[in-house]
């Protein structure tokens, strides 16, 4: 027999008991009741209306009136619940998963007629429906060869019918787990390793995915399931998952409620509504509650994953104290993979703490939970700190990618922040932008991995580290974040007991962090008074070597969109060039950024005076007779075809103008040349309606609400070598280079050149222009009515 019958299209009967349904929807449109409460209501309401829905269908049952199975009931069929529906929490916008299960020895299959009038109810109520009909021996054979299909037997409950048919199911369910329970639990192991793989953690993404994500409500199952194939649990473990799982739960559940529709991803644009709907004070509030409880599911799995795949590795199985340090000093032992302090060992504060960490990081060992747990009693470590607590505490932090899962171990039992106090408001704590990934703690720890690869570009790789890893300890506190953790880096390395030149060397990291890849990306590279700017605030070459290596670090940890080959190609410009005049020697110039009036092309396209419009490759090359809007309408043609200026730099002799930009599509692709071409051609000869063509553009795109995005424009007005500087920081939207360099072409401004930053749901535009006469524009009258031409562009 088929796994599961063909239904006819139309059903011969729909008697859909509508109280009890109306009573499903009002549970689930009660907004007094959230988490537990919700749960146990939705699930009762759930199984009460599907009750009477199988009363109802079981009369077509061949001489069935009842369900249960007795004398005027059809024997040999029941209705099961699996999944959400069999565990009883199903969220208000998950599917419905359910089996009719028959005895084949006993009855024959339903009848079409009697599954349609069961099917299509559930149907036409708009509930999502996963369903199917099998008899026993189908469903245990199944089971046999599909995990899934397994797994959904853990959670079986009976909900209709007769009882006897879901018992027999349920034996011989415990009968193949008891036979196949092995290979089952490793199968299980490779699937979630598998998913790990292709997921980010909930505890630390901006947009966490609730039940994928590593963390989320499926590793919550998977232990669930492990403990049905007899792994055990302590029973400190099991209130933490349920815990856990609570609020996992219950911000799943509220985040169906507010949108209306199934799903998983907790997006920002949502997190407002959700905070309100479960009493979080903030939507940071609720994003912290997630990472804590995501976190400590995520650390359980941690915890057993290494006894559950021991099989694939060799493990020595011999006891070893680490002698080979002086470090050390005989307290560490390894014990196969794990790593444990000697029982004799004297620990008389948390230095024992750093020794394990050391060990665990660089060897790639691991530490146990109750191994920490037996720590936290420790005495802090004396302050200052002695040498050798200082260099334990740099070879962690400076281990690289192992050093994020050892130090995430030692924060989760309180012990890390007893080390470095600083670091409790940042724990968990969210980053509401885009332009981030992580919370920040993971985001330093992150950050300070990336910089321990590369130290060989500086002078001092253990204040690298340091200052990769203290750069953001002030967000979350009011004022500056580079300020605030500045000061807090101070104290940290004060009470750590470095020497002040190294202090002050970490705290000039801190505080100029951001310095070198703003600059780069806003600034005229070209323009002597930027590296001058650069110079003002920073005193050595190794200083600038260190923030060239933390700008790199602190990109790459941030995400995909905050480091690329063109932000490093800027940043080692900048850097090559600061280095240069501090040392004052000539700096080796990169030829990509040249200055355009020295570029040969340039040159012989203004002496040829033909005109040009050239792609290749992410450079666009535009030559032609001189006229006021030449740059926007290039702009305009760009933000028609989705390709987004980097960089653009102008030159003018005779009355001709060379314009060349670099752009970057979405995707990454090459842009598509020929149609550009096409669409600037039409644009320079007046056949296209740039302003138009945009508005439509912009009416026809989805628009989401990102945090952080900037309600009112800035604008900001330097001085660079014979130009005015204007800094323009607006929320980003498609055509908004285009409207701003139309402004400036308005109030007869010439722009000379342009760098064009993206940041999350903002914007950051750089011009550099002159007025009519090539001079800079001081006329503060004229500065005031380019403020306020910018700032309407920005907004309209």
């Amino acid at each position: 027999m088929s796994e599961e019958l063909m239904l006819s299209s139309s059903p011969s009967s729909r008697n859909a008991r509508p109280g009890a349904a109306r009573s499903l929807d009002w549970v689930s449109g009660r907004t007094d009741l959230t988490g537990a409460a919700l749960r146990r209501s939705l699930d009762d309401a759930t199984v009460g209306w599907l009750r009477a829905l199988w009363a109802d269908a079981a009369r077509l049952l061949p001489g069935g009136r009842g369900d249960d199975g007795g004398p005027d009931g059809h024997r040999g069929v029941s209705l099961v619940g699996v999944g959400g529906t069999g565990r009883g929490d199903r969220a208000p916008g998950s599917d419905l998963d359910l089996v009719v299960v028959f005895d084949a020895e006993a009855t024959c299959a339903p009848p079409a007629e009697m599954l349609e009038a069961l099917w299509y109810t559930i149907w036409d109520s708009g509930i999502p429906l996963g369903h199917s009909v099998r008899n026993i021996d189908e469903f245990i054979a199944l089971a046999g060869d599909d995990l899934s299909t397994a797994t959904s037997l853990f959670s079986l409950r009976h909900l209709a019918g007769d009882q006897a048919v879901t018992r027999r199911l349920e034996e011989r369910a415990a009968w193949q787990r008891d036979t196949l329970g092995g290979l089952w639990l490793r199968r299980l192991v490779e699937r979630t390793d598998a998913r790990h793989r292709n997921v980010g953690d909930v505890a630390h993404e901006l947009e966490p995915d609730l039940k994928e994500g590593r963390g989320g409500l499926r590793d919550v199952h998977t232990l669930g399931w492990m403990q049905a194939l007899g792994v055990e649990l302590p029973d400190e473990v099991d209130l933490l998952i349920e815990a856990g799982s609570e609020v996992l739960w219950s911000v799943r559940a509220e985040l169906h409620r507010v949108t209306g529709r199934p799903g998983n991803v907790l997006v920002l644009q949502e997190q407002v509504a959700v905070a309100e709907r479960l009493g979080y004070n903030t939507p940071e509030e609720l994003a912290r509650g997630v990472s804590v409880a995501a976190r400590e599911v995520s650390w359980v799995i941690d915890d057993l994953w290494p006894e559950l795949t021991g099989h694939r590795r060799r493990v020595p199985a011999d006891d070893v104290v680490l002698r080979d340090d002086p470090d050390l000093i005989a307290e560490v032992v390894r014990s196969g993979d794990r790593v444990l302090l000697l029982e004799q060992a004297q620990c008389s504060d948390l230095t024992s703490v750093l020794r394990l960490g050391v060990v665990a990081a660089e060897r790639g060992l691991r530490l146990r939970r109750d191994t920490l747990v037996g720590l936290v009693d420790l005495a802090p470590i004396p302050e200052p700190w002695s040498t050798q607590a200082r260099r334990l505490f740099c070879r962690l932090v400076a281990s690289g990618p192992s050093s994020v899962r050892v130090v995430e171990a030692l924060d989760r039992v309180g012990l890390w922040a007893r080390i470095l106090p600083e670091w409790e408001a940042v724990r968990c704590a969210p980053q509401r932008n885009p332009y981030h990934r992580f919370t920040v703690d993971r985001h330093l720890l992150e950050c300070a991995a990336i910089a321990a690869g590369l130290s060989g570009r500086v002078d001092r790789p253990d204040l690298l580290v340091l200052g990769a890893l203290f750069h953001d300890l002030g967000k979350g506190r009011p004022g500056d974040h580079s300020k605030v953790g500045a000061q807090l880096a101070r104290g940290a390395m004060e009470r750590m007991g470095f020497p002040k030149r190294e202090t002050d060397g970490v705290v000039a990291m801190v505080t100029h962090h951001l310095l070198m890849p703003e600059v780069a990306t806003r600034r005229d590279l070209d323009d002597p008074a930027t590296i001058a700017m650069v110079t003002d605030q920073v005193g050595s070459v190794g200083e600038v070597r260190m923030l060239a290596a933390l700008a790199e670090a602190d990109g790459r940890a941030t995400g995909s969109t905050a480091w690329g080959p063109w932000k490093a190609s800027l940043v080692r410009t900048l850097a090559d060039r600061t280095i240069a005049r501090l040392a004052g020697i000539e700096a080796i110039e990169d030829a990509s950024q040249g200055t355009l009036s020295d570029d040969p092309e340039v040159k012989g396209l203004l002496e040829t005076c033909a005109p040009v419009l050239r792609g290749e490759g992410d450079r666009l090359v535009v030559c032609m007779p001189d006229r006021p809007g030449l740059f926007a309408r290039v702009a305009g043609v760009l933000a028609l075809r989705n390709a987004r200026i980097l960089t653009a730099s102008a030159s003018c002799s005779g009355g001709w103008a060379v314009q060349m930009f670099r752009i970057r599509t979405p995707s990454g692709e090459a842009p598509r040349w020929g149609q550009i071409v096409d669409d600037l051609s039409a644009a320079l000869d007046a056949r296209l309606a740039i302003r138009a063509r945009l508005a439509e553009r912009l009416q026809s795109e989805r628009h989401r609400a990102w945090p952080g995005t900037m309600v009112q424009p800035t604008v900001r007005f330097d001085e660079g070598t014979g130009v005015t500087v204007i800094e323009v920081a607006a929320a980003d939207r498609t055509g908004l280079a285009f409207s701003l360099a139309s402004a400036l072409t308005e109030l007869d401004c010439t722009i000379v050149k342009a760098t064009l930053t993206t940041l999350g749901p903002n914007a950051v535009d750089t011009f550099s222009i002159t007025d009519t006469e090539g001079a800079p524009v001081v006329d503060p009258a004229r500065r005031h009515a380019l403020r306020q031409a910018l700032v309407d562009a920005a907004v309209h």
